[in-house]
C-alpha cells in the first residue's frame, strides 16, 4: 500500500496494546507508523515524523498536558499534534496547538483528522 504521508505517524503514550492497534490500523490505511518510545529514544523515533499522534490513557487528565508539554520543546514547536482523548475526558482548549480527537473513532475518521492536521500545517 502506498505512504499516505510525507513522514511517519509517530504514535506516543497510552498503554502498548492500543499503540500496537493504532500501528496495524494506521498502517493498514497506508500510513507509516512508529511507536515512539520503545526505543528509548524519543529523538531519534520522531526523526522524519510528520505527525505526532498521542495515544489515549487511563489518566483523562494527560492528553492535554502531555500536548502543552509537546509543544513547548523547540524540536517539536511545528510538528502537528493530534492527542486521541476518551469521551470521558474533558477536552482542552484548542490553543495549545494540538487538535483532540475523541476516541474511540472509526480508521476513516481518524485518517480525515490526520489528513486535515497535515494539511493545517502544510506537510
Amino acid at each position: 500500500m502506498e505512504n499516505r504521508t510525507n513522514g511517519a505517524i509517530a504514535v506516543l503514550g497510552g498503554e502498548l496494546i492500543v499503540g500496537r492497534a493504532l500501528e496495524i490500523l494506521l498502517t493498514g490505511a497506508g500510513y507509516d507508523v512508529r511507536l515512539v518510545g520503545e526505543s528509548g529514544d524519543a529523538g531519534q523515533a520522531l526523526d522524519g515524523a510528520g505527525l505526532l499522534l498521542i495515544a489515549p490513557t487511563l489518566d483523562a487528565g494527560l492528553p492535554g498536558s502531555l500536548a502543552f508539554e509537546i509543544k513547548a520543546l523547540a524540536i517539536l514547536a511545528k510538528l502537528p499534534v493530534l492527542a486521541l482523548v476518551t469521551a470521558t475526558a474533558e477536552l482542552p482548549p484548542q490553543e495549545d496547538g494540538a487538535h483532540y480527537v475523541p476516541w474511540p473513532c472509526r480508521t476513516a475518521e481518524l485518517a480525515r483528522e490526520i489528513d486535515a492536521a497535515l494539511l493545517r500545517h502544510g506537510a
